[in-house]
């Protein structure tokens, strides 16, 4: 996992992570700003685009990441239509 982490954040790739165990098809969408032994820092995006805050969050409570799928693809699409500000 935390390899994956890792080479996300180097790439800058956007990804989805599910970190709620109360529901598992809820999940997060941004990037990873730096991984650490134990933690990661997350800058999560809105569904449409905008910038959503700063999350620190456990390695452990990682449940899933995706990446290069379907919804990162259409967010990719919406991020590069957004007036550079």
């Amino acid at each position: 996992m935390k390899r994956i982490l890792e080479e996300l954040k180097e790439n800058q790739k956007l990804c989805s992570l599910y970190i709620n165990f109360q529901d598992t098809s809820k999940f997060i969408f941004g990037k990873i700003l730096e991984v650490d032994e134990m933690h990661i820092i997350f800058y999560s995006l809105s569904p449409d685009g905008e910038y959503d805050g700063l999350m620190l969050i456990k390695i452990d409570n990682i449940l899933r990441i995706e990446y290069d799928d379907l919804y990162t693809a259409r967010m990719n699409r919406l991020l590069d239509e957004k007036p550079a500000i």
